[in-house]
């Protein structure tokens, strides 16, 4: 059992923990297509591997931190078309974040860190809105902003990062036997930002030019760049939860 899963404890244990000032580390990710090569589920393995790696990293600096359960289902238009995606809308995702974050921090959390995945605009303004209306004890490490986006691989600050060498690193770290590798290393390089699509106002992956929903290099994807880039992720949310912790305590 993994010791920072707070799903796994008894609610004698949570009251333990919420007394000693527990930091809460939330999963952020979607159920959508990922190429022919990655799971539905891409986006929650690599929230999940972020969360877990922060709180293993803030429990060794005596600042105790659990890992929630995931949340999947989020706004998830760009895929709209293939098979498998599960979409909300906007405001409704808006206000179940609202919700859940309130709920953590009137049990007695210390903090909300959020490891978030899922990187379509709306979803990402979900989660800001709610945390602007729960206060600063959301702590929220936008990876798609300065510092965060800077500190990440070339293929990400392209914005090429969908299902390509970023995200399949990252689940080959992972989730190996979830990698389609027959189909990965067959898979041609589409070197498309997704951010500039999005400036000029695409709606949708194959709008903007993906017939596979995938966009990047995912042939040249390895596990061991997928670990690197974790820590990577998980140090953004452990120097937010540091920084923030030294306030609040």
């Amino acid at each position: 059992m993994n010791a920072y899963r707070w799903a796994s404890l008894t609610y004698e244990e949570a009251a333990v923990a919420l007394a000693a000032h527990s930091v809460a580390i939330l999963p952020l990710g979607s159920i959508e297509p990922h190429g022919p090569h990655l799971p539905l589920e891409t986006d929650i393995i690599i929230a999940e591997g972020m969360a877990r790696r922060a709180a293993e990293i803030l429990n060794a600096k005596n600042i105790p931190a659990f890992v929630l359960p995931a949340i999947p289902f989020t706004v998830t238009e760009f895929a709209h078309g293939f098979p498998g995606g599960v979409s909300l809308g906007n405001d409704a995702v808006g206000t179940y974040y609202e919700n859940v974050f309130r709920s953590l921090l009137e049990m007695g959390f210390a903090c909300v860190a959020i490891a978030n995945a899922h990187l379509e605009p709306e979803h990402i303004q979900a989660i800001h809105s709610a945390q602007e209306k729960c206060g600063n004890r959301i702590i929220f490490p936008d990876i798609t902003l300065k510092p965060w986006a800077l500190q990440l691989t070339d293929e990400f600050k392209k914005g090429e990062c969908h299902a390509g060498q970023f995200e399949t690193s990252l689940v080959m770290a992972d989730a190996p036997a979830l990698v389609r590798e027959e189909i990965r290393i067959t898979l041609p390089d589409i070197p498309i930002s997704l951010s500039k699509a999005i400036r000029d106002g695409k709606k949708s992956f194959v709008e903007m030019g993906s017939a596979r929903a995938y966009f990047g290099t995912p042939r040249s994807a390895t596990a061991e760049e997928g670990r690197k880039t974790f820590e990577i992720l998980a140090g953004m949310i452990v120097e937010e939860v540091v920084n923030k912790y030294k306030i609040i305590r």
